[in-house]
């Protein structure tokens, strides 16, 4: 309740087929080597004057100089290596993000608007190269909305809680009644005797009567027990609370008589 955020992304719907080609030297098709060898001798020239420039004659003990050289040549063929990419580009790419944050100043403070802005930066991943802005802003928020709804939230808990304590004090009041009703059956039969008829100087009370007071407190207590099962699950308590009251009103039912009497003497006896 302190922040709003916004985001809005430009986004490309565009579907795009690159492709591209990249050469390199391959696999050698053919090679050729030629070496090629030349020699050259030529004569020493003998003494200056005439005897020696005549070709015609040999002295003895004249030489010549050898010279030669080689030369080697080498003819290879590649094979071209052509290899080609195609890139599939989906639509959906983000074009543009734009993020507002605002903040309330009453809950943080400068320092925490740098960081805000630093992590949601971080968390939308941000690339600015692109053109995408973060903006963090902070000023005060009327808050009087908030507090009346949060009013309204305690009062209903507090209404919830005492309905609970209502309803907790309706089984209570439900499992003593059951108790009594049980102690007085058990004693009946056990001691065999019959029911005190009611002082003449007493409220009387008919059978009828009594049948629906019973009756109406047993509608009451069921009620009770209905809008609480509503709310949570039973317990091992109230499961065995309700097994009880059902032989209760079992017996209410086959035996409305006898209940009738039990209402009369606790009348009686009050």
């Amino acid at each position: 309740n302190n922040t709003i955020v916004r985001v809005s992304a430009t986004l490309d719907l565009d579907q795009r087929k690159i492709t591209s080609q990249t050469s390199s030297e391959g696999a050698v098709t053919s090679r050729q080597e030629t070496t090629e060898t030349s020699s050259n001798t030529s004569a020493e020239g003998g003494l200056a004057g005439t005897p020696t420039n005549i070709p015609e004659y040999e002295f003895v003990g004249q030489t010549g100089t050898t010279s030669s050289s080689e030369r080697t040549s080498l003819s290879e063929t590649f094979q071209p290596s052509v290899t080609q990419e195609e890139t599939v580009v989906s639509p959906g790419q983000i074009k543009r993000l734009t993020i507002s944050v605002l903040a309330d100043t009453d809950s943080v403070t400068q320092m925490q608007l740098d960081n805000i802005e630093a992590i949601v930066s971080s968390a939308a991943g941000v690339d600015l190269t692109r053109g995408d802005v973060v903006e963090v802003a902070g000023m005060p928020f009327n808050k009087s909305a908030q507090l009346e709804s949060q009013a309204a939230l305690e009062e209903a808990a507090r209404r919830e809680q005492l309905m609970s304590y209502v309803q907790l004090g309706a089984g209570i009041l439900l499992a003593i009644i059951f108790l009594i009703v049980i102690l007085r059956i058990r004693s009946r039969k056990r001691d065999n005797l019959e029911t005190a008829e009611m002082p003449s100087d007493q409220k009387m009370v008919t059978l009828e009567e009594a049948e629906q007071i019973l009756a109406s407190q047993l509608e009451a207590e069921r009620m009770a027990e209905l809008k609480l099962a509503r709310k949570k699950v039973k317990t091992p308590d109230e499961i065995e609370k309700d097994k009880i009251r059902q032989e209760i009103d079992k017996f209410s039912k086959e035996n409305p008589d006898d209940v009738a009497r039990l209402v009369k003497t606790w009348l009686a006896e009050e």
